[in-house]
């Protein structure tokens, strides 16, 4: 029987965890509005927080909704500076809990793993099972299409503290349905809300296999096995999960694959074509704004995801050959 969590509460609202929430929630925020208004009068602020939370009285603010296109149009939420203290107090509590609920096998959002592990992860698989096929399967509007109702009972299996269950309800109830795009909350549940994929899959096809949020790659011993497997993810997103799987692949190994921003090859990984001209046209842009400071933290932390891949061509493509 899993291991279930009470008396949660508490801890969230404990002094030392909300000082060292708002610690984090600064980190990147220094020059924002909300953060600006918050650090005035911030131990101020974190007790009438922490009264609202001893209370029950605490309610999330507005939060601010822009779109970006990178690649393709998502709906971005900005939370308030209050609110983000908010959930990495309630993050560091039940963060870990969740985190140790997951398989081996998920990389999203994970210290000590990361995009660049579950590639090296993916290719692995790939060199182990040459002759095998690849089913890619990717959800359609993971973040905004999670039924609340089937999360928080999902989450009330594991945690089982009722005022902390209450207060989950109230950071998702900041919009109707869905979770927001960019919230630290959203990260930790969509993660764990993945799990009943993976124990799917793994219950299926064995443990070979591979999931990043919202994309699942699984290996499988034919075309036919590969095809069943994916009317059953599908049929069991549907009606276990309330969503559905949009864009979907099913190929051989021969030919890899495409996740994470790599193209995943048994012998070679690259970084993707879209994402070098994506890079490329940043760096223009900096320049063209005399952004120096600005270029050269982008061109290191390029320089290190490149290195992550093999062949030097993207450095060339970059015109970064020489810092190599």
């Amino acid at each position: 029987m899993a291991k279930k969590f009470r008396n949660l509460y508490e801890q969230i609202y404990d002094w030392d965890n909300l000082l060292a929430a708002y610690k984090e929630a600064r980190r990147g925020k220094t020059y924002s509005s909300s953060y600006l208004r918050f650090k005035d009068y911030h131990l101020t602020n974190l007790r009438h927080l922490q009264l609202r939370l001893i209370e029950g009285s605490w309610r999330p603010d507005p939060q601010l909704e822009f779109d970006i296109v990178d690649p393709k149009k998502r709906t971005i939420a900005c939370q308030s500076f209050r609110d983000r203290v908010l959930h990495h107090a309630l993050i560091q509590v039940v963060g870990p809990i969740l985190d140790a609920a997951l398989m081996p096998q998920v990389f999203a959002c994970r210290v000590g793993l990361g995009t660049h592990k579950c590639v090296t992860r993916m290719q692995q698989l790939l060199r182990q099972n040459p002759s095998g096929w690849i089913l890619h399967v990717d959800f359609s509007k993971f973040f905004p299409t999670i039924p609340q109702d089937l999360l928080l009972a999902y989450l009330g299996k594991k945690l089982t503290c009722r005022r902390t269950l209450l207060l989950i309800e109230q950071v998702l109830s900041v919009q109707p349905s869905g979770l927001p795009i960019g919230a630290l909350t959203s990260q930790c549940f969509c993660n764990y809300w993945g799990g009943r994929l993976d124990r799917f899959i793994a219950t299926s096809a064995g443990g070979r296999f591979v999931r990043y949020m919202d994309d699942a790659v699984t290996i499988v011993n034919s075309k036919a096995e590969g095809l069943a497997l994916k009317s059953q993810i599908c049929e069991f997103v549907a009606t276990e999960m309330g969503q559905r799987i949009g864009k979907w692949h099913l190929g051989p190994v021969v030919r890899g694959v495409t996740f994470c921003g790599f193209r995943i090859r048994r012998k070679f990984k690259l970084i993707k074509r879209q994402s070098m001209i994506r890079q490329r046209r940043k760096l223009r842009l900096l320049l063209a704004h005399s952004d120096h400071e600005g270029w050269r933290r982008s061109q290191t932390a390029w320089m290190g995801h490149i290195r992550h891949g093999d062949g030097q061509n993207g450095l060339k493509h970059l015109g970064l050959a020489l810092s190599c």
